[in-house]
C-alpha cells in the first residue's frame, strides 16, 4: 500500500485487540493483512469494491482525504457482503 507503512500493522492489530498501542510489533502479529482493493487499480465505484472484499472475512479500509495528508479509516469485523442487509457487530 502507498498510504501506511509497515509500523502501521501492529498498531492496527493492537486496536482490533483492543491492546495497547505498543503490544504487538512487526514479529508477533496474529493476522495475515493483504491488500484486497485500490481504487485507483480496480476501480472508484461500489461494484469493484464489493468484487475484491466481499465474503473476505474481516477488513480495514483507509482512504486518503484529497488534497491533505490525513487518512481516514474504519474495521469492520463482519464480512462485506454487497446484499444491504444490515448486521449487528
Amino acid at each position: 500500500s502507498t498510504l501506511i507503512e509497515s509500523n502501521h500493522i501492529p498498531l492496527f492489530a493492537s486496536w482490533i485487540d483492543k491492546k495497547d498501542s505498543s503490544y504487538y510489533n512487526r514479529r508477533n502479529i496474529p493476522y495475515d493483512f493483504k491488500l484486497l482493493y485500490r481504487s485507483s487499480q480496480d476501480g472508484i465505484d461500489t461494484k469493484s469494491f464489493h468484487r475484491n472484499c466481499d465474503n473476505k472475512g474481516a477488513t480495514i479500509w483507509m482512504a486518503k482525504i484529497k488534497n491533505s495528508s490525513q487518512l481516514i479509516g474504519g474495521y469492520n469485523p463482519l464480512d462485506w457482503s454487497g446484499d444491504f442487509i444490515w448486521k449487528a457487530a
